[in-house]
């Protein structure tokens, strides 16, 4: 199995840090499924009553500006679990990145290696290397990491900026677990945003 990849673009370097970052504030471990056309988090707690299941993909066209992948068979797919957490360390140093090259090695076990090539005030490039352990998943297992099938949905609803409602939802918590909207004695407790679309299907 062999899989590489290279983002140039500093935009979509960060972009791709934010996703993970994202991830990795909500989750220690995941399957990460790597397909010719898509990179897939995969999260599935599947034998814990009430267990976090996340699915998040992007397109490696978007994202990548060379991406190569030889899988074990004809399905030309890698499952692979990794840290999450030391994934998205390792991008942190990604910040003002000339490249940023992703690569399956292999050493004393399979490795993720995330090289990052940043510039310097000498004009001379300094490259930044991470290797974080991975277990490559078993063929037999790749079944529990499928797309989850989504039921059909009657509305979308366009959020306001995810900043602001961020921040609301971070005050909001110290309220209690379950704070939807809050009426008691006068007291309100709630978000209201304008001017906010919805797509009928």
């Amino acid at each position: 199995m062999r899989f590489r990849a290279k983002l140039l673009d500093i935009v979509s370097i960060n972009h791709f840090s934010s996703v993970v970052a994202t991830l990795a504030r909500n989750i220690k471990t995941c399957v990460l499924k790597l397909t010719p056309a898509k990179i897939c988090f995969v999260i599935s707690d599947r034998g814990v009553i009430g267990g976090t299941n996340v699915w998040c993909e992007i397109q490696q066209s978007n994202f990548f500006d060379d991406y190569k992948i030889e899988g074990k068979d004809e399905s030309n797919e890698i499952y692979m679990e990794v840290n999450i957490e030391q994934f998205s360390r390792a991008l942190k140093s990604s910040f003002n990145a000339q490249a940023v090259r992703i690569k399956l090695t292999k050493k004393q076990g399979a490795l993720l290696t995330i090289e990052i090539a940043q510039p310097t005030l000498s004009g001379v490039q300094r490259t930044i290397t991470h290797d974080l352990p991975v277990s490559m998943v078993p063929q037999r297992l790749w079944a529990q990491y499928q797309e989850p099938d989504m039921p059909d949905v009657d509305v979308s609803i366009y959020l306001p900026p995810l900043r602001l409602l961020r921040t609301v939802v971070d005050r909001m918590k110290a309220m209690g677990n379950h704070v939807v909207g809050m009426h008691e004695r006068g007291v309100c407790a709630c978000m209201h945003a304008w001017d906010l679309g919805f797509h009928s299907q």
